[in-house]
């Protein structure tokens, strides 16, 4: 049982920027005239009518304005200044970790009544200082995954490659011990750090927890190399995870897909078509409790597997009535000279050496090579609350349970059948993060955690 609590307060704004954006981004810009010169007192307001988020703020004598601890998604920025014109940015998107630089060009006051322009990203992130790419919610909606886990996709990244299927030759570890299944920059898979909502989910042996549903992340942020010292615990490469929150409109889907033997290509290594069939169903809801206050967003997945693994330890079964052919040149060249002692010596290396004639070796051999079914049953369920208490004060609520049961597993290809195991293992996790605006450069970020997760 894991107790954790993190609280972080951000002092002043350059140095919130660069410690306090793992589950958040920031914005900062200037509002300037035609002319370039910057303009004091502006009134900026960003906005998500969909999620009741409204924030305003005034630029300073240098022009300059900022919004800290953002939740990723697309906002509305608008600016008002005496004797200009409003201007509207539509599109404003800050994603998980990053910090949007924005210039308003404000124009002289005339006839028009507001300026409607859509915000363009930047084509170089200034303010980023590590090497980081962003997985939004349309490739995680769209891109096909197996098993819908959607940490795979940070295999798209440069330098980042799957370890779980080697044996072993790059996570360096005991098979027993979980791991995270991702190296980066040849690092092993058990020095990553993983992070929901800006709080820890991985286990001390570098292996992921299990988390959210693949429909309850909204988007996650792979740091390969030089990120800040808040993800100090990570020797490789650290994810952010963020969940999604509900909206004031009412949405929900249901999914299911199905994989049979009947619609299966044949797995090389199966002398028949043995048993395979995948089923995996989920449902997601969210919606407003009270509108522009309180929402929720809940998700739910079942996976079940019945399915074969196919450890093709030894093909040609005939080695095993035969010596190899190093030890069948030795043995011809102690019959070829004539010395009663090595003539006895290659008798006795023609009855030992080979393996058919020791019932326990073709035994063992036999126990762990071929076709061997296995099953799987894995259930996820999540729910997050947010609340706003208003422009500056905000809080959300999450909770997600698994549990798994996994029956045979972690063998195939070249790991035996006897390195398998049964695994039945529970997973919760609640957590509470409260967010308060004191001034433009004073913020207040709370996050506490508390997981169980017994492992059988």
């Amino acid at each position: 049982m894991i107790f954790q609590v993190l609280i972080t307060a951000g002092l002043v704004a350059p140095f919130l920027f660069a410690q306090s954006q793992s589950n958040s981004g920031d914005i900062k810009g200037s509002v300037v005239d035609p002319s370039g010169g910057a303009i004091a007192t502006a009134k900026v307001t960003l906005s998500d009518p969909d999620r009741g988020i409204s924030r305003t703020t005034e630029s300073t004598s240098d022009g300059a304005f900022v919004f800290g601890l953002v939740p990723p998604g697309r906002y509305r920025l608008r600016v008002e200044a005496s004797g200009f014109t409003p201007k509207v940015l539509e599109g404003v998107e800050v994603r998980v970790g990053d910090t949007v630089s924005l210039v308003v060009q404000m124009v002289v006051s005339a006839v028009t009544t507001e300026i409607q322009v859509q915000a363009q990203a930047e084509v170089v992130e200034v303010e980023r200082i590590q090497q980081a790419n962003t997985i939004e919610q349309e490739r995680i909606r769209n891109l096909p995954i197996n098993r819908r886990n959607y940490l795979d996709f940070a295999l798209l990244a440069p330098g980042v490659v799957e370890t779980t299927s080697l044996v072993d030759d790059t996570s360096f570890r005991p098979i027993q011990t979980p791991n995270s299944g991702l190296s980066f920059g040849g690092s092993n898979g058990r020095g990553n750090g993983f992070y929901i909502d800006g709080v820890e989910n991985y286990n001390g042996s570098g292996g992921v927890r299990p988390s959210v549903t693949q429909e309850m992340a909204q988007e996650f942020q792979i740091n390969r190399n030089s990120f800040s010292a808040e993800f100090g615990n990570a020797a490789g490469g650290v994810v952010n995870i963020i969940t999604k929150s509900g909206t004031n409109e009412l949405h929900g889907n249901l999914f299911g897909f199905l994989r049979h033997r009947d619609i299966q290509a044949r797995n090389y290594f199966d002398p028949g078509k043995s048993a395979f069939t995948r089923l995996q169903a989920g449902a997601t809801l969210g919606g407003a409790i009270k509108k522009d206050k309180t929402f929720f967003f809940f998700g739910f997945e079942r996976l079940d597997r019945q399915e074969t693994n196919f450890v093709p330890i030894l093909q040609d079964r005939s080695v095993f009535n035969r010596l190899t052919p190093g030890q069948q040149q030795l043995v011809d060249f102690f019959n070829a000279s004539g010395n009663p002692l090595l003539v006895g010596l290659a008798r006795q290396a023609q009855q030992l050496l080979v393996p058919g004639n020791n019932p326990a070796v073709v035994r063992l051999f036999n126990e762990n090579s071929g076709v061997f079914p296995f099953a799987e049953d894995l259930t996820t369920v999540g729910l997050r609350i947010d609340h706003r208490f208003n422009d500056r004060h905000s809080l959300f609520f999450r909770s997600n349970y698994t549990d798994n049961f996994q029956q045979n597993s972690a063998f195939g290809a070249l790991d035996a059948y006897n390195r398998g195991r049964a695994i039945d293992q529970s997973d919760a996790t609640v957590m509470i993060a409260d967010t308060f605006v004191i001034s433009p450069s004073w913020f207040m970020d709370t996050r506490l955690m508390f997981n169980y997760n017994p492992l059988a």
